[in-house]
């Protein structure tokens, strides 16, 4: 898989989680909508066709921003991305996944 497939891989993920926590439309927020994953991980999601702020700081229009341990480290949308300092994608991709995946188990139940 080549960088941008992950990064819209990542990105998809994303917008599949803020659907399992009833966050949909995006766009509703007047800021950007934000989680946190284990492992230090937090996500601010910008819906807007402008940038908005976050808790962590601005996001460009319709991107998402990831930070680690308070960090910027990516910043993606639906067509690519930019990772920032050490690459961690991949632990970031598994712990959004193991996320989504504990959540889907749950709700089965």
């Amino acid at each position: 898989m080549n960088a941008n497939e992950r990064y819209s891989t990542a990105f998809m993920l994303i917008a599949e989680h803020c659907a399992q926590l009833g966050a949909t439309p995006i766009s509703k927020y007047d800021m950007c909508f934000e989680f946190e994953l284990s492992g230090g991980w937090k996500i601010a999601v910008n819906a807007h066709p402008e940038e908005r702020l976050s808790t962590l700081g601005k996001v460009p229009a319709f991107h998402a921003a990831v930070f680690a341990d308070g960090w910027l480290v990516l910043l993606l949308h639906p067509q690519g991305g930019v990772w920032i300092g050490e690459d961690r994608e991949h632990d970031f991709i598994e712990a959004l996944q193991k996320v989504i995946d504990t959540y889907d188990h749950f709700a089965r139940e």
